[in-house]
């Protein structure tokens, strides 16, 4: 998965001591967007209590594949949304 250097800059903020550390040292930058297996960032986020985090890495992309063939909208729910807040702790969702 490719991630902008800048949105984990702004989630670190609300995140675990030493997440920001650990996501960056887990994958490699090239031109300011973060590349990292989705196993790995997964594995990060459930380490970091980033519940919400490790399940949207798995949901979202099956959810962007049903809105294509069904046209609906669940990548973009905002139950989801509050859902992945509150799994990560309060912390901003990446």
């Amino acid at each position: 998965m490719i991630i902008s250097v800048k949105e984990i800059e702004e989630a670190a903020e609300t995140k675990p001591a030493g997440w920001r550390e650990a996501v960056l040292a887990a994958g490699q930058i090239n031109r300011g967007l973060l590349h990292i297996s989705r196993a790995k960032f997964a594995a990060l986020s459930v380490s970091y209590s980033q519940l919400g985090d490790a399940v949207a890495t798995a949901a979202k992309p099956i959810a962007r594949a049903v809105d294509r063939v069904a046209k609906t909208n669940l990548a973009g729910c905002g139950g989801c949304a509050q859902r992945h807040k509150k799994w990560n702790g309060g912390a901003k969702p990446v």
